[in-house]
């Protein structure tokens, strides 16, 4: 063999094994993109949940900072839905790590590594707008009047946009030296706080988003590890925060001072929210220790649980609709199952893939999961799939 020969036989070997590396295989891209917020957060090794909430009986608004018509799931027997999921097209961006509807539920935000988000009309599943943040994406959140949307991300700053203009408003908020891990507005629009690490600690602070200004005093949630999420109750009177080792804890936003004792939901729990009387708290974890999906009811005022849905398989990711009537669960085995959280029974089961991310719009109509072959559509009352837009590359760099 020459050895030009050789050289090109040894060319080709090496982009046959790079090929083999990259592969998507739904497990890596899972750890690659909806661990991603999480793998930043100090001495966090554990696998990601989202964390959502229900009122007491079942019913209520569920989605904070939104207003949706009542849905009632009426059926009690679980039903598969067996079409197989659309193609998605051929438009490839880096990895997705978050998604979120305005509270009209007529715009979907899509963020990921690229620094770029895509805002996109729903219903026609058309891009409407696009802005280029200048940073990875790990978090965005609407306001509540929906004029408002911050991102956070690897660059430590939290940055303000005008969806419709798709312009900066305001200052970019210098957040941490480190990795911002969440925003969340407040019910009246008028109190941001993010979540991030600082040092070897996680810290929560809160801002005025029409100053730009820090409200108060830093809250230092954890020591040795960073604040994977934070979250508003509806009235503004409290703040939940998440740390990365699954502890909970409960805040006065004006005092930015502690409410009760921190509990532990689940070493592998990393969010927290609460139901619009803000009287019940729901995790979803998954699997750690002697979890195996395991969505956990709590008290907030108490701090003990109150109710368990076991759910047989890893949870990634829960949500739930805006009447509080059917919790949404992601979970490992390539599936989203919906729930009645006042019976903690099984209504239907969703054939998707490796889903990490999952959010109902405002109206109850539409339920967007975001995997690492996209974003996907589906209607929560028939369970069947109505669109998919913005697929993620399937070779992740």
């Amino acid at each position: 063999m020459t050895m030009g020969e050789e050289s090109t036989r040894f060319s080709a070997a090496l982009q046959e094994a790079v090929a083999d590396l990259e592969a998507p295989n739904p497990e890596s891209l899972y750890a690659g993109a909806v661990s991603r917020r999480r793998r930043r957060v100090k001495r966090h090794s554990i696998g990601a949940s989202l964390v959502a909430i229900v009122a007491a009986a079942g019913v209520g608004a569920m989605v904070m900072n939104t207003a949706g018509a009542r849905h009632e799931m009426t059926t009690t027997t679980p039903t598969t839905t067996t079409a197989s999921p659309k193609p998605v097209s051929t438009q490839h961006i880096a990895e997705i790590n978050t998604v979120a509807f305005n509270p009209a539920g007529t715009m979907l935000a899509i963020a990921g590594d690229d620094g770029t988000v895509r805002l996109w009309n729903p219903a026609t599943q058309q891009q409407i707008g696009a802005i280029a943040t200048g940073s990875v994406v790990d978090e965005l959140a609407f306001n509540p009047a929906g004029t408002m949307l911050a991102t956070a991300g690897g660059d430590g700053r939290v940055r303000l946009w005008n969806p419709t203009t798709q312009k900066q408003t305001g200052a970019t908020i210098t957040v941490s030296s480190e990795v911002v891990n969440g925003v969340a507005f407040n019910s009246a629009g008028t109190m941001l706080a993010t979540a991030e690490d600082e040092g070897n600690d996680g810290t929560v602070r809160l801002w005025n988003p029409a100053t730009q200004q820090q409200i108060g005093a830093t809250i230092t949630v954890s020591t040795g590890v960073g604040v994977c999420r934070a979250e508003f109750n509806s009235a503004g009177s409290m703040l939940a925060t998440f740390d990365g080792a699954g502890k909970v804890g409960l805040w006065n936003p004006a005092t930015q001072k502690q409410i009760g004792a921190t509990f532990t939901a689940n070493a592998g729990s990393c969010g927290a929210a609460f139901d619009f009387a803000g009287s019940v708290l729901i995790t979803a974890d998954n699997k750690s220790s002697d979890t195996k999906g395991t969505v956990r009811l709590w008290n907030p005022a108490t701090q003990q649980q109150i109710a368990t849905i076991a759910t047989g398989s890893e949870v990634y990711a829960a949500a739930f609709n805006p009447a509080g009537t059917v919790l949404a669960t992601a979970e490992n085995d390539n599936t989203v199952r919906l729930w009645n959280p006042a019976t903690q029974q099984q209504i239907a089961t969703i054939p998707a893939a490796q889903v990490y991310v999952v959010e109902f719009n405002a109206t109850d109509t539409m339920l967007a999961t975001t995997s690492y072959q996209g974003v996907q559509l589906w209607n929560p009352a028939t369970h069947k799939q109505i669109g998919a837009i913005v697929p993620t590359d399937p070779e992740p760099k």
